[in-house]
């Protein structure tokens, strides 16, 4: 499970994918095989680059191969970089 780190802990923040679609927040699903296929990407450089970047809150699930955004220009932000 992945996480922010660079933001401060908020209690009421879901730990999983799973509580963050109950809460209401902006779910992405990614599909690696087709990413690796246009450049060499792994899940963690995905994590490095949300974390290093503008975007609020998010959780990650790689399970699930799924990101969970709070804010919807966050996930579309990602989208238009990664999708």
């Amino acid at each position: 499970m992945a996480h922010s780190l660079n933001l401060p802990y908020k209690r009421n923040n879901p730990r999983s994918v799973r509580g963050a679609r109950k809460r209401g927040w902006h779910v992405v699903d990614v599909d690696l095989r087709k990413l690796s296929g246009e450049r060499d990407v792994s899940w963690m450089a995905l994590c490095i680059w949300i974390d290093r970047g503008p975007c609020g809150y998010w959780v990650a699930s790689h399970w699930l191969r799924q990101f969970a955004f709070e804010s919807g220009a966050d996930a579309v932000a990602f989208k238009l970089k990664w999708a």
